[in-house]
């Protein structure tokens, strides 16, 4: 093996390491909750979680979950238990437990993009339904405008969801 190959296998291999990794992430804030997002996903048994700073006993989210998004969105992430969607806060409550068939990240706007029933709608942070789930088809918000599909109609709401411009899809 070369020198260089040698030197990145050795930093690949320090790098992965729970002390090392643990020195990167800073203090958990108030409250339980990340400072700055500093939460490391972390499995165990094949199910998923979040920890902040400290051991892997250290759980901020427990690892009971088949998958967890890699990062927070407005203080929220999203997680899927048996198959079904729901969100934890930065504090590591779980705020919407999982009920929903798909579910996206919250967006700047505070509303989550959510599927339930066959229908996309959007929920707030506290998971109330905002937009109720009447879309067939629907889109995350891009600044003040969602595309979505109703009744075979596509166009654009608003975060009250009210229609705002569209046409027929053809």
């Amino acid at each position: 093996m070369s020198k260089l190959k040698f030197v990145a296998a050795l930093s690949f291999c320090v790098f992965l390491t729970p002390a090392f990794a643990q020195s990167f992430a800073p203090p958990k804030g108030e409250g339980g909750g990340c400072v700055d997002y500093g939460c490391r996903e972390i499995s165990e048994n094949g199910k998923y979680g979040y920890v902040g700073r400290g051991d892997a006993k250290d759980w901020l989210i427990p690892p009971r979950f088949d998958y967890i998004a890699n990062g927070f969105a407005n203080d929220m992430i999203k997680v899927r238990e048996n198959g079904k969607w729901g969100y934890f806060n930065i504090k590591g409550e779980m705020v919407v437990p999982p009920r929903f068939e798909s579910a996206m990240q919250f967006t700047g706007n505070g509303l989550a993009l959510v599927k339930e029933n066959g229908k996309w709608g959007y929920i707030n942070t506290k998971g109330d339904w905002a937009i109720s789930p009447r879309f067939e088809n629907a889109d995350d918000f891009g600044g003040n405008l969602a595309r979505v599909v109703e009744d075979g109609r596509e166009g654009y709401i608003n975060a009250k969801g009210e229609k705002v411009k569209g046409e027929k899809v053809k």
